[in-house]
């Protein structure tokens, strides 16, 4: 064991230096440094480390110490007061790595103090924890496409599953005529069966005489009819009649129908 004299009693304030003293529970996970005292050094925050010092190894001779010296790289001791069955703890202000060294001494009242060795301690702040590994965005999957067929005669396109529309298809029939003779007058009445609007025309020519051809345009709603009057044939007299009758279907003129009949 090292000894060492002190010839003057002194006592250094333990809060100098950003440095703050305080008594705690035995140390746990400590190093037993080679003079016999057990340190550990725990980082509090970014810029303050908590330093406890445990143990009651003898100082000299059978003496055990009753201060303890600390020294934080090199720079002034600082004395602190530690009783055989205390633990102490000291902030440093410093949070990165530094050399924390202990001394056991062992104070009297008449002559010099009774010193043990320096022992060091070298404090390692934990590493930072690594950054979060960033996940990549799911990768947007694009939705199947729907398989479609194409529907004939230039019919739409529509999905495999779905019926195609019935194709439309423009009345032929839809006409009709009814001839009705009253007195010296005869009736007749052209229908429109369809629901198209139509053009229609008459024409009625003698077939056994000479008498004039009958010409006339006239227009037939959807569903509607039209009564055209005429004199009466004479006597010996017959007509051919046609009536015809045209209307506009998916932008196309059409007939929807001719018929024929005798007058």
């Amino acid at each position: 064991m090292i000894t060492k004299r002190i010839l003057a009693v002194f006592a250094i304030a333990v809060t100098a230096l950003g440095l703050a003293v305080g008594l705690t529970m035995p140390v746990s996970n400590a190093d037993v440094l080679p003079n016999g005292y057990d340190v550990s050094c725990k980082q509090a925050n970014a810029s303050q480390t908590v330093c406890t010092i445990g143990g009651c190894p003898r100082v000299y001779e059978d003496y055990a110490g009753d201060v303890v010296h600390t020294r934080v790289n090199a720079l002034p001791q600082h004395e602190i007061g530690k009783g055989c069955d205390d633990t102490i703890t000291q902030t440093v202000d410093l949070g990165t790595q530094f050399n924390y060294a202990v001394q056991g001494c062992r104070k009297h009242k008449a002559s010099g103090d009774d010193c043990g060795a320096w022992s060091d301690y070298t404090f390692t702040p934990p590493a930072a924890p690594a950054p979060p590994v960033q996940q990549a965005p799911p990768v947007q999957q694009a939705p199947p496409q729907a398989q479609t067929k194409q529907c004939p005669d230039g019919g739409p396109t529509i999905p495999v599953a779905d019926a195609c529309p019935a194709k439309k298809v423009a009345p032929t029939n839809a006409v009709t005529m009814n001839v009705q003779r009253a007195g010296l007058q005869v009736n007749v009445t052209v229908g429109n069966t369809s629901d198209l609007a139509a053009q229609c025309t008459y024409d009625a020519t003698e077939s056994n005489g000479l008498g004039p051809a009958v010409h006339r345009d006239f227009s037939l709603a959807a569903k509607g009819s039209t009564t055209l009057n005429f004199p009466a044939p004479l006597l010996g007299q017959s007509y051919q009649l046609v009536a015809a009758c045209n209307a506009n279907f998916e932008c196309q003129t059409v007939e929807i129908g001719r018929v024929t009949g005798n007058a």
